[in-house]
């Protein structure tokens, strides 16, 4: 599972192959701060006993320099 959302936020994006391991750690955070279908709270919400706090991510585009 995990691979397959890295190719594809690697396949939908111009970021390099060699960056992936970024990517992965970039799926595993966001993988913890959202529900699952299991259970109803968040991984997160699991292991502290608080909400998570996704105040800091945005959808955007990565500037180019």
């Amino acid at each position: 599972m995990l691979m397959d959302m890295i190719r594809s936020m690697l396949s939908n994006s111009n970021l390099l192959v060699s960056l992936s391991m970024y990517v992965l750690k970039f799926v595993m955070y966001m993988l913890n701060k959202v529900p699952s279908k299991v259970v109803l709270k968040t991984y997160f919400e699991l292991w502290t006993n608080r909400t998570p706090n996704v105040r800091h991510l945005y959808v955007g585009v990565a500037r180019q320099k």
